[in-house]
């Protein structure tokens, strides 16, 4: 009896061995199939992360950039606004004292030189506009600091004192072509070319330009030595005439 039960004993011991051998193998296999899964999963896993991480990054430094390219370009349209916001003040009060200039002239030359300022939509002032545009060569403005032209303000300038004998010279020539010309004009030199064009002005000229106005103020009792009468005058004889070889723009 008791070998048939250590029999039975050692055959379900050798049994039992044999499903616990089995059972641990087959929990390894599937423990290694398992870890092999994670690591197939885990793999892309943290390299699609790792890409994720790297986009991220990508992007806040491209925010950034953006941000301080903005806050750059905001501080030059500032800049610029300024820039532009003086040359319009700067535009605004040269009108306004070619403005007054015209008024003297007119007054102080009893109407012979007019300085007329022409409107924006007037045919004259596009024809000026697109003139400057077409006929002024590149680079003839290259000193100056502007990286563009801008007509701004445009006036004709009636002068009855050169306009007669052109005229009166002009009937005894054959039929010419007349072309306007471009060129800069110094600020000493406004009145001086306004009055007498670009001839030296010499005394007789003064006489004839503001002889009427003399005569006529003389009998009124004016002073003579009034500076707000007589700006116009003091202006030109102090002002310069244009150098013979004066640039023009062809």
């Amino acid at each position: 009896m008791n070998a048939y039960v250590k029999d039975i004993v050692k055959h379900l011991k050798v049994d039992l061995e044999a499903r616990v051998s089995a059972f641990q193998a087959r929990n390894v296999d599937a423990l290694q199939r398992l870890e092999e899964t994670e690591a197939a999963v885990t793999v892309p896993v943290k390299r699609h992360l790792a890409q994720m991480d790297a986009n991220l990054l990508r992007l806040l430094l491209s925010y950034y950039a953006s941000v301080e390219a903005e806050d750059n370009l905001g501080t030059e349209l500032k800049q610029w606004s300024q820039l532009r916001h003086e040359q319009l003040i700067a535009a605004c009060k040269q009108s306004s004292q070619l403005t007054l200039l015209a008024q003297h002239v007119a007054r102080e030359t009893n109407g012979q030189v007019r300085l007329i300022q022409l409107a924006h939509t007037s045919p004259e002032f596009l024809r000026c506009k697109q003139a400057v545009m077409d006929c002024v060569r590149s680079g003839f403005y290259s000193s100056s600091a502007a990286e563009s032209l801008e007509v701004q303000d445009v006036r004709q300038i009636d002068n009855r004192w050169l306009s007669k004998p052109f005229v009166a010279a002009s009937k005894e020539r054959p039929a010419s072509h007349i072309k306007g010309l471009f060129c800069t004009l110094p600020s000493e030199s406004l009145v001086h070319t306004i009055l007498f064009g670009g001839g030296r002005g010499a005394a007789e000229d003064y006489l004839d330009m503001f002889g009427s106005t003399w005569q006529q103020e003389s009998r009124n009792g004016d002073a003579p030595d009034d500076h707000d009468k007589y700006y116009v005058q003091g202006r030109a004889r102090s002002s310069r005439h244009l150098p013979e070889k004066h640039p023009f723009s062809r």
